[in-house]
């Protein structure tokens, strides 16, 4: 009696669940060729006729013949799409189309963005897919495909996502000129010369940058009228009292700033702002008004310290400017005593010019022995070798075009450069007397402009279709019959 009762109940459970996978398929394929006569046939023909449906149909009755357990489907992922729950529930390994759906419901709905989901939006192909991922994801930048993204795709996924690893080539294939200009200001150039802009045409937010990093106190005040993105941190600056100045002297962006507004020292400035300053103004003073006014400065210069660069080419300095200003041999022998002891190589060639100097001092005298030690760059106020020399003699020609002496003197220097005479090199490390490239005026990389229009409903639908087609054929491929639904078969 007893098996008789478990059979009888085995057979009711069995007639219920076999109606609700009819219910299923009466509302989904109330017309479906094949599938209503799943009772009663072998599963690879019910199989068959579940190929034939649409995926999204052929995924609800998968779903519920799995529920029933008259099926077993490996992939459990398939049953999101059958249930219509967002696929975003799923963690799991997904067909590609499947994790692109994925990854656009979980944008769409924002949510974190799965690392291997945007891996797959990134190898679609499609611009606006991969551009999405990246924005979330910007490392995956560095390994676009060449095979699916030309160098213009590249570049520009990049660009939006990683403005900072683009190079040079590839800032100039965008055309990028904001970018361009702002690199050229982190390298310490002028952004205008650099891009070949007019600056005095249209002056942009990055002219008046590098002005004002420059020390130019007016750009910095036009920054603010112009609203410009450092406005906040310029006005405040310039609102600041002298007696609380020394709170940015940590901050390198705003050292020429800070030099151009206090004309003598900062009390409690930071160390390294102090050395900096000193030899600045030092080389300054060289340029502008000769070796008589930066012998004056020397004394402070050496005083501040530093390391070893700094301290050799305050030395040099020393070395040059004593020659320069003194007639006696003992200073001239101590200035070469001095250059010998920098242990820096391009030190060397200074010192074999001192040594003949010193030769030559005591036989035709301080004017001639001083002729091939004088630097014609120092003449014209630029460092040695600087490219645009040129101009700046143009410059002070046009400014001292009174001065007889002084125009003869800029003639002197020209004609020397341009026979490459052998001459004093001063500065041997240029980059020392310009500030570190760090602090709240330095311009961050921002992104490109967006070219692709923005993620929409109907590419969440459209590739939802793909995943659901995906899935219903991965779930499909790897369902197996129960013995239930042999069960089935036999009893109901």
């Amino acid at each position: 009696m007893r098996r008789l009762s478990a059979r009888r109940q085995l057979q009711d459970d069995l007639r219920r669940s076999a109606r609700l996978v009819d219910d299923t398929i009466a509302r989904v394929a109330p017309t479906a060729s094949g599938i209503a006569a799943w009772r009663s046939q072998a599963w690879p023909r019910t199989q068959s006729a579940l190929e034939a449906l649409p995926p999204e149909v052929a995924s609800e009755i998968l779903c519920a013949l799995d529920a029933a357990r008259f099926i077993d489907v490996a992939d459990d992922d398939a049953y999101v799409v059958a249930l219509s729950l967002p696929l975003r529930m799923s963690t799991g390994e997904l067909a590609p189309a499947a994790q692109i759906a994925r990854g656009l419901e979980s944008v769409a709905s924002g949510e974190a963005l799965l690392r291997s989901d945007a891996a797959a939006m990134v190898g679609s192909g499609d611009t606006v897919l991969a551009e999405e991922a990246l924005l979330r994801h910007p490392t995956a930048s560095r390994t676009l495909d060449p095979s699916t993204w030309n160098s213009r795709e590249r570049a520009y996924l990049r660009a939006r996502s990683e403005p900072r690893q683009l190079s040079d080539d590839e800032v100039s294939l965008l055309g990028w000129t904001h970018e361009a200009r702002r690199r050229a200001l982190l390298a310490g150039s002028d952004p205008a010369r650099a891009t070949g802009v007019d600056p005095t045409a249209a002056p942009d937010e990055m002219d008046r940058l590098y002005r004002a990093l420059n020390g130019d106190l007016t750009a910095a005040s036009e920054a603010i009228t112009q609203r410009d993105s450092h406005m906040a941190v310029l006005e405040q600056f310039l609102a600041t009292p002298e007696d609380a100045l020394h709170n940015y002297s940590s901050d390198p962006s705003f050292w020429r700033l800070l030099d151009a507004r206090v004309e003598g020292g900062i009390v409690g400035a930071s160390t390294e702002f102090i050395r900096w300053q000193a030899l600045h103004r030092l080389r300054r003073a060289l340029h502008s008004r000769g070796p008589h006014a930066g012998r004056a400065l020397l004394g402070h210069a050496r005083s501040v310290g530093g390391g070893l660069i700094v301290q050799g080419e305050v030395e040099m300095i020393a070395a040059y400017i004593e020659v320069m200003t003194s007639n006696e041999a003992s200073a001239w022998r101590a200035a070469l005593s001095r250059v010998r002891k920098i242990t820096d190589p391009r030190a060397a060639h200074n010192a074999e010019l001192l040594t003949e100097a010193c030769r030559r001092l005591k036989d035709s005298g301080a004017p001639i022995a001083r002729e091939a030690v004088k630097s014609p760059f120092v003449v014209l106020g630029v460092d040695d070798a600087a490219p645009h020399w040129k101009a700046r003699w143009k410059a002070l020609r046009l400014e001292h075009r009174a001065d007889e002496e002084r125009s003869a003197e800029l003639n002197w220097a020209k004609q020397r450069i341009e026979r490459g005479s052998t001459h004093f090199v001063l500065p041997l490390h240029a980059g020392i007397y310009r500030p570190p490239l760090r602090g709240k005026l330095m311009p961050s990389s921002v992104p490109y402009r967006r070219e692709t229009r923005g993620l929409t409903p109907r590419d969440v639908a459209t590739w939802r279709a793909q995943a659901n087609a995906a899935l219903s054929t991965a779930a499909l491929a790897s369902a197996r019959p129960t013995a239930l639904l042999t069960k089935v078969n036999t009893y109901v």
